[in-house]
C-alpha cells in the first residue's frame, strides 16, 4: 500500500471513533509545544502512538491560519478525533524541499539521501545533494508559480517542504494537493529570535522520528549562543551602530527593530540604527531617508551580494560620504559560496545561530575574541 492510499486511509480515521480494540488507540496528549524554548510558531504534541503537528502563521499576514498533520509512525495506530489534518507516516524517505534551509535541517539529522527533488538547485550547498543533484538524482522541481507539479508527482514524494510568502503562495501549492501530494508548511524564516529558526529543527525530526537526535543538538547549539551571548554581554563596554541592507532601485527594505537580524546585531554587543521600530514585514523606505539615519553608524554588514567596495559606490556616489566606508567597515556575509551563486549564509546558517552570533561579535568587537575568524563573514575592500 503506497503513502497516497495510507492518506485516504487515515483521513478516514479522522472523523470516526474507534472501537477495534486489536489496535493501538492514541491516548492523552503531551504537549511539547508549549515547552519551545523559543519558537512560538508551531507545536508538537506527542500521543500514545502518533503526534500531532501544528503550524501557526504560515505566510506573512497569515496569523489566523493554522496547518495541522498527524505523523503516524505505525499503520495499526489508530487516531481519535474529529480534527481536520492531513496524515503522513513517519519516517519520511522521499522529500522534495521549496528552502535550502530545509536541506540544512534535514542534513543535520542525517537524512539528506531523501531528498529527491529541490527549488534552486544552483543554490544548494550542501556536499551529499550538491552530488546527487550532478548525478541526476535529485531534480530541479521550479519555483513559485513556476513550480512543476507535475514532475513533483513523478517522483512520488512522501511529502513537499514549502514556505508561503503570502496567501498566494496556496495558489500554486493547491497544484500539489489536487495530485494528493502531502505538503507541510515550514515557517521557521516568520520567527524573530535566531534559536527560534533554529529550533525549527524539532520539527524536521519529528517527520524523520528523530526527536532525541533534534533535542540533542538544538540543546548544545542554545547553549553555547547563550554562553556567547554572556560573554559578549560581559565584556562590551561601547555597541557600535550597524547598518545592514542595500538599496533595490530607488526603495531600501529596512528590517524592522524586532526583527531576526535586530536581535542578532543586539545579543552580539552592537546597536541596530532600526531598532526602534515595529512591522511584521520588511519597511520599504526611501534611499534618501535610510542615508540620512545611515550617517550615524559605524559598522554596515549584509550588504547584498557585493564583493568590493567600488560596487557600493557605484550604485549611488553618496555612500563614499558613510562612516563606514570612508573607515573601511564594510562586512558581507559571502565567505561561503559556491561557483553558481549559492550562499552557505542561507542555507546551514539557519541552524548555526551560535556561529553566525561569534561571527558578528568578533567584528563589532574584535577585542573579545582576537583569535576569532568568521566563517559565514568576510571584510569588503
Amino acid at each position: 500500500m503506497n503513502i497516497k492510499t495510507y492518506i485516504c486511509f487515515f483521513t478516514l480515521i479522522l472523523v470516526c471513533d474507534v472501537c477495534n480494540t486489536d489496535r493501538k488507540v492514541a491516548g492523552q496528549i503531551e504537549h511539547f509545544g508549549a515547552n519551545n524554548d523559543y519558537a512560538t510558531l508551531f507545536d508538537i504534541e506527542k500521543r500514545e502512538c502518533a503526534t500531532l503537528l501544528s503550524v501557526r502563521n504560515p505566510w506573512q499576514g497569515g496569523a489566523e491560519v493554522t496547518h495541522r498533520y498527524w505523523l503516524v509512525p505505525d499503520s495499526a495506530c489508530m487516531v481519535q478525533g474529529k480534527e481536520s489534518a492531513v496524515v503522513i507516516l513517519t519516517p519520511v524517505r522521499k522529500v522534495v524541499c521549496l528552502s535550502t534551509t530545509h536541506i540544512a535541517m534535514i542534513g543535520q539529522l542525517g537524512e539528506a539521501s531523501t531528498i529527491i527533488g529541490v527549488s534552486g538547485t544552483d543554490y544548494v550547498i550542501n556536499p551529499l545533494v550538491r552530488r546527487r543533484i550532478e548525478e541526476g538524482r535529485v531534480k530541479e522541481v521550479g519555483y513559485d508559480s513556476n513550480l512543476n507539479s507535475e514532475l513533483i508527482a513523478s517522483l512520488d514524494p512522501d511529502l513537499v517542504l514549502v514556505y508561503g510568502i503570502g496567501s498566494e503562495s496556496a495558489g500554486y501549492i493547491s497544484k500539489l494537493l489536487e495530485v494528493n501530494i502531502p505538503v507541510v508548511y515550514i515557517s521557521d524564516y516568520l520567527e524573530f529570535h535566531p534559536l527560534a529558526r533554529a529550533e525549527w529543527i524539532k520539527v524536521f525530526a519529528a517527520l524523520f522520528d528523530k526527536g532525541e537526535v533534534a533535542e540533542s543538538y538544538f540543546g548544545k547549539i542554545a547553549d553555547d549562543y547563550e554562553s556567547i551571548k554572556t560573554h559578549i554581554n560581559e565584556n562590551v563596554q561601547i555597541r557600535p551602530r550597524i547598518l545592514t541592507g542595500l538599496p533595490y532601485k530607488d526603495t531600501w527594505f529596512v528590517s524592522p527593530g524586532n526583527s531576526y537580524m535586530s536581535y542578532l546585531i543586539s545579543d552580539a554587543g552592537a546597536n541596530y540604527i532600526w531598532k526602534d521600530t515595529r512591522s511584521e514585514l520588511s519597511m520599504p523606505m526611501s534611499l534618501e531617508s535610510v542615508f540620512m539615519r545611515a550617517l550615524d553608524s559605524d559598522i554596515w554588514i549584509n550588504i547584498g551580494s557585493v564583493v568590493s567596495l567600488n560596487e557600493i559606490i557605484s550604485i549611488d556616489n553618496r555612500f563614499s560620504d558613510l562612516p563606514p566606508v570612508k573607515m573601511h567597515k564594510l562586512y558581507n556575509n559571502i565567505a561561503l559560496l559556491n561557483p553558481l551563486g549559492g550562499n552557505d549564509y542561507w542555507e546551514s546558517g539557519i541552524i548555526h545561530p551560535e556561529i553566525l552570533l561569534k561571527d558578528l561579535a568578533s567584528i563589532f568587537h574584535p577585542d573579545i575574541f582576537p583569535e576569532y575568524e568568521p566563517l559565514f563573514y568576510k571584510k569588503i575592500n
